[in-house]
């Protein structure tokens, strides 16, 4: 027959009472021998009631045994502090782990100013405070393909954000370990400061977000190459749909009702299945029709067209839908219309123009109405057209210049010896 025994161990304890603010009092440590084990440190000369126990329990559900570690602090009632159960998973401050370590305690306030106000802490001690060091939590994955060789291989690393004596602000990092110049590196992909400045690729971002990576080929032809990337899901490849970074700005004159007024939007520039051309918008936010639309302000495809209002370019590297105000154009031409003047080009006679003008109902070398509306006019063509028309009367002018000059100096003479035959 198996021997019961109980264990009392009586220990006399010594408390300062300076720091305890309590007598001296015996604690007492019980072991049972029920079928749910437990040990008691109990001290019951103060308060309500002071001790820790260790317990074993069978919670009935889960296929599993729970070894409890609870306390009482001035109550008469145990609270439950950490539990380890029989399939390997640890809890504190609950008793049903759903993770190989979960703790569970009441939320942290988004806004709380004390020192020290976590679910949990990760305290780094130093001699000094600099950014170089402070508190992390490490994850660690195998290093080998057979899952051997553990290695830390991502951090969350928190350091001061200054070394100024005094104060609190913090930074932190969110690392990956990479191999650089056949050494185990620290790479800095997030970085977060004190002033609510985001920094990815570098320690020191001057914007809400900074993205700092190494310059992309302007001709590069990889799949994805940009020092940021937004993707865009889709079950489909369709021209109405893509990928957009939007801008949100206010819509009240209070700086209130935040709407996004602005957006950058990518889309498929044809449905062709396996194709990668891609079509750019630059879109405003308007209301028309009682109705809140993005406007096509400016589309640029992949042929290189740039259309603005519009998404149909033709042939035209620049398409507008609408007028163009300017206080300047210049064409390039590649020709002119000075040949006019060449000694071999032929002037055609007035007689011939109008012909000309008589059979087609326009000029020589010029667009009827119906081809201008139909096709449109070549800024640049046209006009060395109408100076070919400008020049060509020039050259008619000067020669009924000459005509006319010839024919005064005749009269000049008949009048003369009409004048003498009148004086005779």
């Amino acid at each position: 027959m198996k021997k019961i025994i109980l264990l009392v161990i009586i220990v006399t304890v010594s408390f300062d009472q300076r720091a305890f603010a309590q007598t001296d009092t015996f604690d007492q440590l019980n072991a049972n021998s029920g079928s749910n084990k437990k040990i008691e440190w109990v001290s019951s000369g103060y308060g309500s009631g002071y001790g820790h126990k260790i317990y074993n329990l069978d919670p009935g559900f889960g296929g599993k045994t729970l070894l409890n570690f609870a306390g009482r602090n001035n109550n008469a009632s145990w609270t439950d502090i950490m539990t380890i159960t029989s399939n390997g998973k640890i809890g504190i401050g609950t008793t049903d782990p759903s993770a190989n370590f979960h703790i569970q305690s009441p939320f942290t306030m988004l806004n709380s100013t004390s020192n020290q106000d976590s679910n949990m802490l990760i305290e780094g001690t130093s001699s000094t405070r600099r950014t170089t060091e402070g508190a992390a939590l490490g994850f660690v994955v195998p290093a080998n393909t057979d899952g051997s060789n553990g290695w830390e291989q991502g951090r969350l690393l928190v350091t001061p954000d200054n070394a100024d004596n005094g104060r609190a602000e913090g930074r932190m990092y969110i690392q990956t370990r990479d191999r650089i110049n056949n050494q185990w590196k620290w790479v800095n992909n997030l970085v977060l400061r004190s002033s609510g400045n985001v920094g990815i690729g570098t320690t020191s971002p001057e914007a809400l977000l900074e993205v700092e990576s190494s310059a992309i080929d302007l001709l590069s032809t990889n799949k994805a190459d940009a020092n940021m990337i937004i993707q865009g899901t889709s079950s489909s490849r369709n021209t109405s749909e893509g990928a957009a970074l939007g801008f949100i700005v206010p819509a009240n004159s209070d700086g209130t009702n935040h709407w996004q007024q602005g957006r950058i939007i990518v889309t498929p520039d044809n449905t062709n299945t396996g194709n990668a051309s891609g079509r750019m918008y630059l879109q405003t936010r308007y209301y028309s029709g009682g109705a809140w639309s993005w406007r096509k302000n400016l589309v640029l495809g992949s042929s290189g067209s740039v259309g603005i209002g519009t998404e149909e370019t033709g042939s035209h590297k620049l398409a507008v839908e609408g007028s163009i105000g300017a206080r300047e154009i210049k064409v390039e031409a590649s020709g002119w219309s000075d040949f006019v003047f060449s000694n071999n080009y032929v002037l055609r006679t007035l007689e011939e123009v109008e012909q000309h003008i008589t059979e087609n109902g326009h000029l020589p070398e010029i667009p009827s109405e119906a081809e201008v509306t139909e096709n449109g006019i070549n800024l640049g063509e046209m006009n060395a057209k109408l100076l070919q028309k400008i020049e060509e009367l020039t050259l008619y002018l000067i020669e009924q210049n000459k005509e006319l000059k010839k024919s005064q100096s005749e009269i000049f003479e008949l009048k003369e010896k009409v004048s003498s035959l009148e004086n005779e």
